[in-house]
């Protein structure tokens, strides 16, 4: 929040003193970086021709073991969440927990269907876009091998 006042306490003491207010520059649109995992447990096999659901992890995240989480998937606006080249929306109106990877923190998986989500042969990735509850925009890759193709 401190951050926020600094360009507005510089305009109001500048105004003040009579000199031109000096130029703001916008802060840059940041998009936050999250670990996701396809078809976790399962490996990353997707079968584009196929009408079935892609589950999706999204990893609690923290920056020193044993600490709190950093990214919380549970603050995340689950209408925001795009996946795949099509941006596929998600089936459900949220998703579940799990701790997917182990480590004590409750992960989010969300799930997607296949076709709405534009994966094809050959792509060797998918990413996961959305926003937080609080507008922070966020974004994750993850590997994806193709199968059922010929």
């Amino acid at each position: 929040m401190r951050a926020a006042l600094i360009p507005t306490l510089a305009v109001s003491l500048a105004c003040m003193a009579g000199l031109p207010a000096p130029a703001q520059e916008s802060a840059p649109d940041s998009v936050l970086t999250v670990e996701i995992e396809i078809k976790p447990g399962s490996g990353n096999s997707i079968n584009p021709k196929k009408k079935a659901q892609i589950p999706v992890a999204i990893m609690a995240t923290s920056l020193f073991d044993g600490d709190d989480a950093d990214f919380v998937p549970w603050t995340i606006d689950a209408a925001s969440l795009r996946f795949g080249p099509a941006e596929a929306k998600i089936i459900h109106d949220a998703g579940h927990e799990n701790d997917v990877d182990g480590d004590g923190d409750f992960d989010m998986i969300i799930h997607f269907s296949t076709p709405n989500t534009g994966i094809s042969c050959g792509d060797t990735e998918a990413k996961l876009t959305g926003a937080t509850i609080a507008g922070e925009s966020f974004e994750g890759v993850d590997k994806v091998k193709t199968t059922g193709c010929k």
